[in-house]
């Protein structure tokens, strides 16, 4: 909290007012004729600065003929405008003004600059509160450079300033471009081709320099000759048509320049290779299987692919109903059917005559009553018939 301080007080104490009778002020310093008399030194330094902070005065003819009132805000510069400050309703409007005046001046020291290329900065002014950005180009004569003096790794560069050197250089390179020599690849006439004694060069190229101007003569051969050679290039593969139906149509260009024609017929390519065995192609393009004429009807072929049938019954009626004759045992049969064989016996009347030594069998000679035996003259009966009717079909 600001100190608080009482004002002075005066020397003389006066209990009573004043009614003054006449039309000038009591206290004569407050009222002076014009904005001279206020800041003039008779006016208050002269008359032993008897002026105090604070006083307010009337300035009887202001700037604009108007009554001005004006306070002392700074008794160091009781003669100077800035140690007043004007109060009255106009001067208050006047001071908002300045305030407002000062505030745009400071504003417009953030100058905005904006970079302009080929131009740097050459002045920068403070006018009134306003910056002021100046910008030149730079003149390359105007910028000091050192001459270079030649050496292995550089050329001569002459010249005190930017300029001359840029000059300098340019001379240089022009007599260097003026003596270098030069390089292109020319083609080979017609004439200078058929010189060359090879039949099989299409066309050539040669690699030559000249120095200075092209003039189009005058160049030096620079290494061999490139030499394009002629040959057998294929020109276009097209299916053939009307006649050449199934024909592949090939054009090659020789190295003789001419065309040669060659025609592939893929009908003929696959009757004669690819189908030669069990495989058939016919006119319309269709590969079918072949069977053969001699072929037994076991084997068809079918839109489902290639079938055997007819093997199995053909077995089973070879088998069925025959006798088993094997060395007078015309007692046994047997018969197929349904992938299996029935075997039948007849055994004749046996007289059976038991004693201490054992029993003994009797009847007609040669009969058979060993399951045994009679299974394997069975098996061996049915293993022959099948291996016969398998032999027939091979």
């Amino acid at each position: 909290m600001a100190e608080i301080k009482t004002r002075p007080i005066g020397k003389a104490l006066f209990g009573v007012n004043f009614e003054p009778t006449g039309q000038a002020p009591l206290d004569a310093r407050l009222v002076v004729e014009n904005m001279e008399t206020l800041l003039a030194n008779e006016t208050y330094v002269d008359r032993g600065n008897n002026f105090y902070e604070g006083m307010p005065v009337i300035v009887k003819q202001g700037k604009s003929g108007k009554s001005e009132l004006w306070v002392l805000i700074d008794g160091t510069k009781v003669t100077d405008k800035a140690g007043w400050r004007r109060l009255d309703a106009d001067g208050a409007a006047i001071n908002v003004n300045i305030e407002e005046a000062i505030a745009n001046a400071i504003n417009n020291l953030n100058k905005e600059d904006t970079e302009e290329e080929g131009k740097f900065v050459t002045k920068v002014v403070e006018s009134s509160g306003i910056i002021t950005v100046t910008r030149q180009t730079v003149a390359a004569d105007k910028v000091t450079a050192t001459a270079i003096t030649a050496s292995d790794t550089t050329v001569a560069v002459a010249g005190d300033n930017v300029a001359d050197q840029i000059a300098s250089l340019g001379t240089t390179l022009k007599t260097v471009e003026g003596n270098a020599a030069k390089y292109k690849v020319v083609k080979l006439t017609d004439e200078e081709v058929t010189a060359l004694g090879d039949a099989n060069v299409k066309e050539a190229y040669q690699v030559v320099s000249y120095v200075g101007a092209d003039k189009g003569t005058g160049y030096t051969k620079v290494g061999e000759t490139i030499k394009i050679y002629k040959d057998a290039n294929l020109e276009s593969a097209q299916l053939g048509t009307d006649e050449d139906t199934q024909k592949l149509i090939l054009t090659y260009i020789l190295a003789d320049g001419s065309k040669n024609v060659v025609k592939l017929d893929f009908a003929a390519i696959a009757f004669n290779a690819e189908f030669k065995n069990g495989l058939q192609v016919a006119e319309n393009g269709e590969i079918s299987v072949k069977i053969d004429a001699n072929s037994e009807g076991f084997l068809t072929v079918g839109k489902g692919g290639i079938k055997l049938a007819g093997v199995q019954s053909a077995i089973e009626s070879a088998v069925a109903g025959k006798n088993v004759e094997a060395e007078g045992d015309e007692y046994i049969r047997a018969t197929a059917a349904n992938n299996k064989v029935t075997v039948s016996t007849d055994v004749q009347d046996l007289t059976v005559t038991s004693s201490a030594g054992g029993s003994t069998i009797t009847g007609t000679e040669g009969s058979l009553v060993d399951g045994a035996e009679v299974a394997k003259k069975v098996s061996t009966f049915t293993n022959t018939r099948i291996s016969e009717e398998i032999s027939k079909h091979d």
